[in-house]
């Protein structure tokens, strides 16, 4: 295969991939959002099914910051490598210019409804500190609790996002700079993943009840470093996987999805767990190799989208549920196996969940555009200058045609994620 149809062929690839690699992120964070409507259930009933499948944060929270750290991986691989303050304040400045008004705006929403319930005059005090401790987004590290979550329990999730921000361009230089290094940024991976496991396992009972929020944040700072190494791993490995054995072992998805299925089964029940989740994890790596040969239907229900990604965690979680719970059957990985099971129902819903928000948004895009289309010909027909649209089927994307490049215009519509990849294949 020449350079060229190789490029083209993983610009493809990665185009759909992306699109699986976004879906889940906003799932991620749907089960966060979910996490956050404690006591809002009307009922009992509802409040049980909540309890067990909806509140599921820390497990959302946690795969969330492996996919940025992947997504951020890939997208900056090029400025990292060439890190200077100039790129740094950009990528800040990319990263933050929307987040922090809005996260202001949040917070004095939260300080005024907070004022309005009339407070005593030591409680206006706290809150005012608690104000103004959250105005630098640094409340995430405060080891104090009623500080940590200042005014909102979102505004730790914010901060944490900041402090990770901070970091982030230095971590990714540091993973960026080991250019064809496999061996080195395996090890990293494998290292960090360790690490993870005995800080997730004994202390995850602990963080719950001393609610040691700084701890939780650590544990994200690590997973957010797994994700960008997994990026560089990915970016290194490309060329080799597909021209020497024809065919993607490991692609992005799958790598990404690979580790969060790690952190998943060792991150819900803690270190006694252990044992039960490498034989998952076993299980797992083997599906992958299955599925992942290129150009086969099976490749591309199991490994390229949102719905290929849960039918393969679906089963590798009944398939070993069942091994584990017949063949070892010790009352700890029985309690193994529920957890799992309600981490994969909390996905599905949050799946659900997700997909009908999209739909509701795609009708509203739908009707916006075609009133607009109307419009727009009404006015043509009047004989006033109109834009000359092309609306597409499927979005109904407005080109202009009076001065259009194709060649840029179709790569502008990949995902950054794809772009990057392609320009740094052109080096």
């Amino acid at each position: 295969m020449s350079k060229k149809s190789f490029i083209a062929q993983e610009r493809r690839n990665m185009k759909v991939k992306a699109k699986s690699f976004e879906a889940w992120k906003v799932i991620m964070i749907t089960l966060v959002f979910l996490s956050y409507c404690v006591g809002m259930m009307p009922g009992e009933k509802a409040q049980a099914v909540y309890d067990k499948y909806l509140d599921n944060g820390i497990f959302g929270m946690a795969f969330f910051f492996v996919l940025v750290g992947f997504g951020i991986g890939i997208h900056y691989h090029k400025k990292f490598i060439n890190l200077n303050k100039k790129n740094y304040l950009e990528f800040l400045g990319k990263k933050l210019g929307i987040l922090y008004p809005l996260y202001m705006i949040m917070q004095t929403v939260f300080l005024i409804l907070a004022l309005c319930s009339h407070p005593g005059s030591q409680e206006i005090k706290t809150l005012i500190v608690k104000y103004i401790i959250s105005i630098p987004m640094l409340q995430a590290m405060i080891p104090k609790a009623g500080y940590y979550m200042a005014l909102n329990p979102v505004s730790w999730f914010v901060s944490a996002i900041f402090l990770i921000y901070l970091l982030a361009p230095v971590i990714g230089m540091l993973a960026a700079r080991m250019k064809r290094d496999l061996k080195r940024s395996g090890l990293v991976i494998v290292g960090l993943i360790v690490v993870y496991i005995i800080v997730a396992g004994p202390l995850a009972d602990a963080m719950v009840l001393k609610q040691d929020m700084p701890y939780l944040f650590l544990m994200n700072l690590i997973l957010f470093c797994i994700g960008v190494w997994l990026a560089n791993f990915r970016l290194n490995i490309r060329i080799e996987t597909d021209r020497s054995a024809g065919r993607n072992l490991l692609t992005g998805a799958e790598l990404v999805v690979l580790v969060a299925a790690v952190l998943i089964y060792l991150g819900t029940v803690g270190k006694y767990g252990i044992p039960a989740a490498l034989l998952r994890l076993l299980l797992y790596v083997l599906i992958v190799m299955v599925f992942s040969y290129d150009g086969g239907m099976i490749s591309h229900i199991f490994t390229l989208s949102p719905f290929g990604i849960l039918s393969s965690m679906v089963f590798d979680f009944y398939l070993t549920q069942y091994f584990v719970i017949r063949y070892i059957g010790t009352p700890i990985q029985k309690r193994f196996g529920d957890s799992g099971k309600d981490i994969v129902i909390s996905i599905i819903l949050a799946y659900i969940i997700n997909w009908c928000i999209v739909l509701v948004i795609k009708v509203i895009k739908k009707i916006y555009r075609k009133i607009r289309y109307r419009v727009s010909s009404f006015a043509g027909d009047l004989g006033t200058d109109g834009v000359v649209d092309d609306y597409l089927d499927d979005g109904y994307e407005e080109i202009d045609q009076t001065n259009i490049n194709t060649e840029a215009y179709d790569r502008s519509r990949l995902d950054p994620m794809a772009v990057e990849i392609t320009e740094t294949e052109d080096e």
